[in-house]
């Protein structure tokens, strides 16, 4: 790759964007495709500035979470309601063949904090996995709400597959939809995040709900992960400067803008050719990257493509609107070595391994497991041919999918929760994992890494 300009303008206090350009292919005398990309980051914030949140946790206490799973979830909660400050507000809900409210949504003062904490050991497993009574009356929990905290999150955590209830996935999908939507014009958007625990839970179902609510999905392979898998979301959650976020690519007119290389929602603009991408929120020291490709006269110089950033920002309350011109010089062809080409070429990768994992579960999820395993393949050359600064820890995650896919009956036992996992965590570029086999993932912020080591320095993993 060839970068060819780089340009950086500030966004509010909290966040930057930045656009750089590289030239792949040009025919003589002809157009010119170009790649570029643009980047936002999200500047550190200290803790004592961070926005307060609502936040809902909605646990399963069927027959199945007896045990160390139960025991385990108890004191991750009771970790979560020790980092809650005053201005948070905090409610538990339990569910097995019903559901039922643990403790309202409340002010975490002191002695509201000790009130909680009292009440976790009097939570009992149950029968059956109604999941849509718990996500139900939780966010009942929240549409109830006369103000509103700026930050709002769902918490779901379970280890079993709906058995009473809404068990079909579309179902639990359009009841929580439904939800949303009845919800006041004031409150905030709202997150959700999906714990699985074991392997005998839905992780296309909790995947679904996560994704379409801004949220994660958490793959918690061994008991002992789930206070540190709560310390990596709760930590996020407890860095949100940014919400709302959409960025807005016009073409140059002359210059073609392909369709972003994003999983991100987005929806194009008819009378320009441009796009629009929904990014959600976006969390202290995140960043996120938006390839795509270009399409420009020969000799071209000058503006490509103007970009507009919107964005709600939690921390003072204000929406703000950043407009920043993507320009590129005439590529020079002896640049082949620029500092910034190996990020480019990272983000482009990312992107295509993440669809090839998920195109592939889809594959699995029909029974075509051969075609899975050589989409996966396939896309291990391709990364293996093009060295890029995140290429090991890409062909890590597609070589731990393919393993999980090797046998046809292991797709239901580990394929699913892993391809799940790695096909979010790299689309989203947020990470979504207690403990992964490589010892760290490059989406863990540095908040993120100071709860999760409070959490193991609490003793609550003993």
């Amino acid at each position: 790759l060839i970068i060819a300009s780089w340009v950086i303008s500030s966004f509010m206090s909290m966040l930057s964007i930045a656009s750089h350009f590289g030239s792949l292919a040009t025919t003589c005398g002809g157009p010119q495709s170009l790649w570029g990309m643009v980047s936002l980051r999200a500047q550190e914030h200290e803790e004592r500035e961070r926005a307060p949140i609502d936040l809902v946790v909605a646990l399963d206490v069927s027959a199945s979470m007896e045990g160390a799973k139960i025991a385990l979830a108890k004191k991750a909660l009771g970790f979560v309601v020790a980092h809650l400050r005053e201005r948070d507000r905090f409610a538990a809900v339990s569910f097995d063949s019903s559901s039922a409210t643990l403790f309202p949504l409340t002010q975490m003062t002191a002695t509201a904090k000790e009130k909680c904490l009292q009440s976790l050991p009097r939570v009992c497993t149950g029968e059956y996995t109604n999941i849509s009574a718990g996500l139900l009356r939780a966010l009942s929990i929240l549409h109830a709400r006369a103000e509103c905290n700026p930050v709002s999150c769902l918490v779901l955590l379970t280890d079993g597959m709906a058995n009473v209830g809404l068990r079909a996935t579309a179902d639990v999908l359009r009841a929580v939809r439904g939800m949303r939507a009845s919800m006041p014009p004031h409150h905030p958007p709202l997150s959700l995040y999906a714990f699985g625990f074991g392997a005998e839970h839905n992780a296309v179902a909790l995947r679904a709900l996560s994704d379409e609510n801004n949220g994660m999905y958490f793959f918690v392979a061994s008991d002992d992960d789930i206070p540190e898998a709560f310390a990596d979301c709760i930590g996020g959650l407890l860095s949100v400067v940014a919400q709302n976020i959409e960025l807005e690519l016009r073409p140059a007119p002359g210059v073609q803008l392909l369709r972003p290389q994003s999983m991100r929602p987005m929806r194009e603009l008819p009378d320009n050719g441009g796009w629009v991408i929904e990014l959600g929120d976006i969390q202290s020291q995140e960043e996120r990257d938006i390839p795509f490709q270009v399409v420009a006269p020969a000799g071209f110089a000058g503006p490509l493509v103007a970009c507009r950033l919107t964005s709600f920002d939690v921390i003072t309350n204000a929406t703000a609107t950043i407009t920043h011109t993507a320009a590129v010089a005439v590529p020079d062809i002896n640049q082949k070595n620029h500092p910034n080409s190996d990020r480019l070429a990272a983000q482009i990768s990312r992107v295509q391994c993440a669809r090839a994992i998920h195109e592939a579960q889809q594959h699995s999820e029909g029974g075509r497991f051969e075609d899975a395993r050589a989409l996966l393949r396939g896309q291990i050359d391709t990364l293996q041919a093009r060295a890029c600064e995140n290429q090991r820890e890409l062909l890590d995650d597609l070589e731990r999918c393919l393993q999980a896919i090797q046998v046809d009956t292991s797709y239901q036992r580990m394929g699913s929760y892993v391809m799940s996992s790695c096909a979010q965590t790299h689309s989203t570029q947020r990470s979504n994992t207690a403990s992964h086999p490589r010892g760290y993932s490059s989406y863990v912020t540095p908040g993120k890494s100071r709860l999760r080591a409070s959490t193991r320095a609490s003793g609550t993993t003993e």
